[in-house]
């Protein structure tokens, strides 16, 4: 057993054996972060309070430590944190964009089939007979200027609402451009 001269060598020992143990459970912390995302697992490092000490966390995604503000965080009125995402922003705003597109095109691919009267695959202009897909957009003939082209929050409508029946065309980006010229002469 030690002996401390004074009460302050005793509480500076203390100290200094918690900082060592935090650092070792730090080093062990890192390594089982590291294997469990290695093996593909998804997990919050560490509670709350130990990750607004540290002030980092690890992303789940990109496997990399970075400070608590690349991440969203939620915080209480005394300041304290209260939930935090386990991906960083950027890779939040990766997947969420690669989600949002993904439907977005699907939605459009349904609708472009269905208002085409065609099977998949088969797709085409329905005055130049182009087949491109990406080329290829719905056309409203009620409208003489660019509403007569359909965006993604048409697709979006069209499709919640099980595509009801409206006159559209399928028309490739050039001849539908054409018509709308065409109509404001």
């Amino acid at each position: 057993m030690e002996k401390y001269h004074t009460l302050g060598d005793r509480e500076k020992a203390t100290r200094i054996r918690d900082k060592k143990l935090e650092k070792e459970q730090e080093r062990v912390r890192v390594k089982y972060h590291k294997k469990q995302t290695a093996a593909g697992k998804r997990h919050l490092v560490g509670s709350l309070k130990v990750i607004q000490k540290r002030g980092t966390s690890f992303c789940c995604d990109c496997g990399a430590e970075k400070k608590i503000k690349r991440f969203y965080a939620y915080y209480d009125d005394v300041g304290e944190l209260t939930k935090l995402f386990p991906d960083c922003k950027k890779c939040n705003r990766r997947k969420h964009r690669s989600g949002r597109f993904a439907l977005i095109r699907l939605q459009r691919k349904n609708c472009l089939e269905h208002y085409g009267h065609a099977k998949e695959g088969k797709l085409k202009c329905a005055s130049c007979k182009n087949r491109d897909f990406d080329g290829l957009v719905l056309f409203n003939p009620r409208y003489k200027n660019e509403r007569a082209i359909a965006t993604e929050r048409t697709y979006k409508k069209l499709s919640n609402y099980r595509y009801p029946e409206i006159e559209y065309k399928v028309l490739c980006g050039r001849c539908a451009y054409k018509r709308i010229n065409s109509r404001r002469k």
